[in-house]
């Protein structure tokens, strides 16, 4: 997860990229991610059960969706930091 953020990161610490744009990409990339870790983990229960399974449990559904919400949290703090840090350095060069 950390290679996929860190170019958003970088590009928002060169200036390049602005807050919106980040928690946009950012957030489209960790939804996709967190999508793509249910499908492994459904498809992964599919073949211990030997059944087509529709959805996970309750249990499963709501452990996704935490993690997403963590990730999403994790994402927004790393992002305020590198703007602090932009901030600062534009101030140093002032």
């Amino acid at each position: 997860m950390r290679d996929l953020i860190k170019p958003i990161l970088k590009q928002v610490f060169d200036g390049n990229m602005g807050h919106a744009i980040a928690v946009q990409q950012g957030t489209a990339l960790i939804e996709f991610y967190c999508n793509t870790e249910r499908e492994r983990a459904l498809e992964y229960t599919r073949s211990k059960l030997q059944q087509p399974l529709i959805t996970l449990s309750p249990g499963q559904e709501k452990d996704f969706e935490d993690q997403k919400a963590r990730y999403v949290a994790d994402f927004l703090e790393i992002l305020d930091k590198a703007e602090q840090l932009v901030k600062a350095k534009q101030n140093a060069a002032q």
